[in-house]
């Protein structure tokens, strides 16, 4: 049942004018609000809210909307106002968990819930259900901080957008400005913030930032063009979540966003740079404002200036060219923003979320929620080492293409220099710099803490919100052998320190440490170079937990390589002693060592292995790729669990092509991929290098017949 002293109504009187309530508050006697269905309420003088309350009602008065009122029955004091708003319902959809229906309106860019929890649940979601399948308008009124409906009712005054945009030709070029000009329209808009308590009109109401950005962006737009300017508008489209100071829960949840953009004139030519107040301090590259959204997936659709309101892919464009649609709109949320500001939060920005948050991610997916909920979680793209220092980190790891993509770095080399790089986010609201412990340990489905190895510290530039910044190098000389390694970082920042290493006692507490702390990344992955129908090997460490004796799942992820693979793994027989063992069959035996062909295709697995305290047994991977595999990239994994919880992996990617050298397992020798001795060479013995000179680093010697200067026998 819905509160019986909760109301939606007009205001139709305050029986004080406001002028009067203004000029000498607290010593005014109570103030009767009479509203339009001939109820009334009282507001108290003496609250410290009430003449913000006096302010918001008396403005719904002059506007012809509604307020949603809880009034005492005994006092006839108002105790609670919300403000209602008229939507149109455009999609109703349970949430994955099931506790909730996410409420799609119209036009609104915020997430909507009706809880399932609401003691009126079914009441509200007819009513929701009746305003989508009719297209009728609803007002629906949300709790103050959060996105909880909480009242739906028909709207008896629907208002509709005025216009509908002209597809008129657009122009294909702008007037580009400098990089102060773009400075001096963000600070010329930015001004114009709304102060919180007040918000008074025309203020723009930046520090609300859960809803209303199409009102803002045309707003801006109006000011910069009066300016001389020519902006544009950029609408991203996705599931995104921003840092916001300005809300009490640090963040917002939007299905898309909308702000002004200008082509700046960049010493690389133009760029597009977006003004938004709401999420930065100045103006960014248009990169950098889509990054902090945290959806690497989310669409970008530019328009000009002229779009008020539309939909993914230009539907139901609507046009303002008054702006008097923005400034209702606009109004409606200045009111939102002197509610919260004299609400339990009290006004923003609230310090609370003035904090940096730089993470390296733990996969492509990653967007440094915590904790982490999807992909693997040592699959880092951000760990990146080469045989050489790079002339230009930022451009080569840094750019819009290479930000999406994990396989940018080389296999390391022993006796020389290695130059590590790493790629930083900032998803908090304030910049900062970071220390990054960083270690290495030998490849491990479980690689614990003790088998951790320091190699050194890395102390970072400011990284502000949003950027994405490639830092290093960090010089490691001392590589103990060549090959795959894992990589562990930890990040700290003054603000938001390192987690504590030496807390993790347990593997309870080592889950949480990886699975809870953005500040934690793993790197355990690895590429291989292969031709087809050749053979690789590799070897991998299964650990147990130091002093304490536990069972674990061992899976192989198989379902990249192409059919007709041959995989072998090669391990321990104790540790297939009392395990189940699924699409393996054993091949071989030794008195220590068991040998099993794995099915190719799917996931294989040794369940409830047992293992010993502080084991680190070695296993081997073998895997013959078909004569006839396509080019491409072939990825495989192994990873262990206990109680089914992923506890590490290792991964690794055959990237099947044409190379220009061939080394010979079998004789030791490296040709050029054209020599005759190569199509006599058996196929499981060709392996494949890019780098000539790294071939003869790890000891192959150079053909009589095609490398004959390098031949030294």
């Amino acid at each position: 049942m819905s509160n019986p002293h909760a109301f939606v109504a007009g205001v139709s009187a305050l029986s004080t004018p406001l002028e009067t309530l203004r000029a000498r508050p607290a010593h005014q006697p109570p103030l009767t609000v009479a509203f339009a269905d001939g109820r009334s309420g009282i507001l108290d003088m003496a609250s410290p809210r009430a003449l913000v309350w006096a302010d918001i009602l008396d403005s719904l008065r002059r506007s012809n909307a509604p307020a949603y009122v809880v009034v005492d029955p005994q006092t006839s004091a108002i105790t609670d106002l919300l403000l209602p708003r008229s939507f149109h319902v455009r999609a109703l959809t349970p949430t994955p968990d099931g506790s909730a229906i996410a409420v799609e309106l119209s036009v609104s860019h915020a997430h909507h819930y009706l809880r399932r929890t609401n003691p009126d649940f079914q009441r509200l979601l007819d009513a929701l259900r009746a305003a989508e399948q009719q297209q009728t308008a609803v007002l629906v009124t949300e709790t103050l901080d959060g996105d909880e409906i909480i009242d739906v009712r028909p709207d008896p005054n629907p208002r509709e957008l005025s216009a509908y945009l002209a597809h008129t030709p657009r122009p294909s070029s702008w007037a580009l400005v400098t990089l102060q000009r773009a400075q001096e329209l963000f600070d010329l808009v930015s001004t114009r913030s709304c102060e919180p308590v007040t918000a008074t009109a025309p203020c723009i109401p930046f520090m609300y930032p859960d809803d209303g950005c199409w009102a803002r962006a045309h707003e801006m737009c109006h000011m910069m063009i009066n300016d001389g300017a020519e902006p544009r508008k950029v609408w991203i489209y996705g599931s995104l979540r921003a840092p916001a100071e300005n809300h009490p829960y640090c963040q917002v949840f939007w299905g898309w966003h909308v702000a002004p953009t200008l082509e700046v004139s960049t010493a690389g030519g133009s760029e597009t740079y977006v003004i938004d107040p709401a999420l930065f301090p100045g103006p960014v590259p248009l990169t950098q404002w889509k990054r902090i959204q945290g959806d690497p997936s989310a669409v970008l659709e530019p328009t000009d200036a002229a779009v008020f309101t539309r939909y993914k892919g230009g539907i139901n464009e609507t046009a303002d060219p008054t702006y008097a649609e923005a400034e209702s709109d606009m109004s409606y949320y200045r009111n939102q923003l002197k509610l919260r500001a004299t609400g339990p939060a009290g006004a923003p920005p609230y310090s609370v979320c003035q904090l940096p948050d730089i993470y390296l991610r733990d996969n492509l997916e990653d967007t440094g929620v915590e904790p982490l909920y999807s992909g693997g979680i040592s699959l880092s793209p951000d760990i990146n080492h080469y045989r050489q220092s790079l002339n230009d980190p930022q451009a080569v790891l840094g750019s819009v293409g290479a930000e999406m993509q994990d396989g940018l770095f080389e296999q390391l080399e022993v006796g020389q220099d290695n130059f590590i790089y790493l790629r930083l986010q900032n998803r908090g609201c304030v910049a900062s710099a970071a220390d990054i412990d960083l270690y290495y340990s030998l490849p491990s489905t479980l690689p614990t803490p003790n088998s951790w190895h320091y190699i050194s510290t890395l102390s970072t530039p400011t990284i502000a919100p949003g950027e994405f910044k490639v830092v290093g190098p960090l010089v490691w000389d001392s590589v103990p052998q060549h090959g795959h390694y894992c990589f562990v970082a930890v990040i700290g920042t003054p603000q938001d320190p390192k987690p504590n290493l030496s807390a993790v006692h347990t593997i309870d507490e080592f889950y949480s440490f990886i699975r809870q702390h953005n500040n934690v990344t793993w790197k355990n992955f690895d590429t291989d170079d292969m031709f087809a129908g050749s053979y690789k090997e590799f070897s991998f460490s299964i650990q147990g937990w130091p002093r304490v004796a536990y069972n674990s799942d061992l899976e192989l992820e198989l379902a990249g390589l192409p059919t007709g693979s041959e995989v072998v793994l090669r391990l321990l027989k104790r540790l297939t002693v009392g395990a189940t063992v699924e699409h393996m069959a054993q091949i071989d035996e030794t008195e220590r060592h068991i040998t099993l062909a794995v099915e190719v295709g799917g996931t294989a697995a040794l369940r409830t292995m047992a293992l010993h305290p502080s084991d680190h047994s070695q296993a081997t991977l073998s895997v013959t790729l078909p004569e006839h595999t396509p080019a491409g990239a072939y990825e495989l994994a192994v990873l262990q669990k206990v109680d089914g919880r992923e506890m590490g992996r290792v991964t690794k990617r055959l990237v099947v092509g044409q190379f220009p050298y061939v080394a010979n397992a079998n004789s030791d020798e490296v040709h050029l991929a054209n020599c005759e001795w190569v199509q006599r060479m058996s196929p499981r013995h060709r392996i494949a290098y890019s780098d000539l000179q790294l071939a003869l680093q790890r000891g192959y010697n150079g053909c009589h017949y095609c490398l004959p200067e390098l031949d030294t026998d």
